[in-house]
């Protein structure tokens, strides 16, 4: 964020030392920490735009004032950054779910040749193995890329300092560090366990499918 950042910081740092306040005093009124509004002010991180508004209510300055001249670039700049997120995100969905499936159909198709007999249909059970080695080269590769999507992640959560499922919600949402958040089942069950609900639920589905075909493996025919 460079330059912007630091513009923007420098017009936070002089408009508190104005109004008299210390960064903690500063911090505490408008709901953040005070390595916050250092960060803001040391260049290292943009207020979002509800952090705008508190601080200039605060200080009783403008946004514009706070923001300088590059008002729209903070506003595009902020848009792009919760875009990259999304789409970040979005492919990691992609990555996962394709090894989901590729999974399953492995599961599948283990399952189907514990059920042949080799002895009666051989070239299916020869077919079935060929297959089962292809899908699992395929998981390979959808482990690597998995892989490269969470490093691409991790990166980005570590530069905007976002640690945990509920604080990368907050950030798409646009909600500021320190607002109140939904007193709903997604922040106070979900999002705080995100990895056990992910797990419980790829597992059951594992489990259901696995449990389906060898219903119509053994007993189906």
């Amino acid at each position: 964020m460079g330059t912007l950042a630091e513009e923007i910081g420098a017009n936070i740092r002089i408009a508190r030392e104005a109004a008299g306040l210390s960064q903690a005093a500063l911090a505490q009124e408008i709901y953040v920490s005070r390595q916050t509004v250092n960060n803001w002010e040391c260049g290292r991180t943009l207020p979002d735009v509800e952090s705008l508004k508190m601080l200039s209510r605060r200080l009783e300055t403008s946004v514009d004032a706070l923001m300088g001249d590059d008002a729209q670039e903070l506003l595009t700049s902020t848009a792009d950054d919760r875009h990259t997120l999304a789409k970040l995100l979005a492919g990691s969905v992609f990555w996962y779910g394709a090894f989901f499936v590729v999974t399953l159909a492995v599961i599948v198709i283990q399952v189907w040749r514990i059920g042949l007999d080799a002895s009666v249909d051989r070239s299916l059970y020869d077919g079935l193995a060929l297959w089962g080695v292809c899908l699992n080269a395929l998981q390979l590769g959808l482990c690597f890329a998995r892989a490269s999507q969470q490093r691409k992640i991790r990166r980005f959560l570590d530069d905007q300092r976002l640690h945990d499922a509920v604080e990368v919600a907050a950030y798409l949402e646009g909600r500021h560090e320190g607002s109140r958040l939904p007193d709903d089942v997604l922040y106070r069950v979900v999002l705080p366990n995100w990895e056990a609900c992910r797990l419980i639920g790829s597992v059951a589905l594992v489990l259901m499918v696995a449990l389906c075909v060898c219903v119509y493996v053994f007993f189906g025919r």
